[in-house]
């Protein structure tokens, strides 16, 4: 709070933003449920902390010209999702996008887009087949594992 908002005392900037932004403050002991966080003094305090859903929904509650390109950027990833929900496709381009990002070479992204690929059509023909909605899958299959890049 403080990086973004520049204020010299965080409790009262948060106790301003709640007036400001009714349905926050109701919903406020969900988004930053208090935790107990080990202080630098090495003993344990309960402080408000937030899920990555949490500090998102924070930012968007700050009027701040340091939270305006967050909020720029939040705006562009949603409309990102938007599009990939309308053309599918755009969904596995960055997919490929962000394993080569990651560093991964083009015929790992092939590998993997394939295994995918397999994965869900075995699931789909299980799916099929035995009219089940949980189906179990070889933990090989999915999720990458940082040894084979």
């Amino acid at each position: 709070m403080q990086v973004l908002t520049e204020t010299v005392n965080p409790r009262d900037y948060i106790k301003q933003m709640l007036k400001r932004d009714p349905e926050l403050k109701l919903k406020w002991g969900t988004i930053c449920p208090p935790v107990r966080m080990k202080a630098p003094d090495g003993k344990y305090r309960m402080t408000q902390a937030a899920t990555l859903e949490g500090v998102f929904r924070v930012i968007q509650s700050i009027p701040s010209k340091r939270a305006e390109p967050l909020k720029q950027w939040l705006a562009e990833i949603g409309k990102q999702r938007i599009d990939q929900m309308i053309d599918p496709e755009l969904a596995f381009q960055m997919a490929v996008d962000d394993y080569r990002r990651q560093g991964y070479s083009d015929k790992w992204i092939e590998n993997r887009m394939k295994s995918i690929r397999t994965c869900n059509e075995l699931t789909n023909e299980w799916k099929q087949n035995f009219n089940q909605t949980t189906v179990w899958v070889a933990p090989s299959l999915y999720p990458p594992s940082a040894h084979s890049r």
